[in-house]
Formats: structure tokens, C-alpha cells, sequence
């Protein structure tokens, strides 16, 4: 989901684009994104972007 959509803003061209870049990521490198960060530290990106 693209951080636009997550807080709640208005759907664009670029949430398109940003997921397209998330799925063009997994099938290149075959990991899904920010899979190294652990749980607390994704939780603080959350509330930090909040």
C-alpha cells in the first residue's frame, strides 16, 4: 500500500507507480521490501511517518 493511501490522502497515478515498484522489487531481488527491519523498528517508522 502506498504511504499516500495509508494516511488516509487522496489515490493518485503515484500510489500506482509506488506499487508497481514494490512488486518489481519482490520478483527482482525475491525478498519483500524492508523484510530486514525488524518489528519494533518498523513500528517507529510508522508512528514517525504518521
Amino acid at each position: 500500500m502506498a504511504p499516500e493511501v495509508f494516511e488516509g490522502s487522496n489515490y493518485s497515478e503515484k500510489c500506482d507507480v509506488f506499487s508497481w515498484g514494490i512488486i518489481l522489487w519482490e520478483v527482482i531481488t525475491r525478498k519483500k521490501p524492508f523484510d530486514e527491519i525488524g518489528g519494533s523498528a518498523f513500528c517507529i517508522m510508522w508512528a514517525v511517518h504518521r
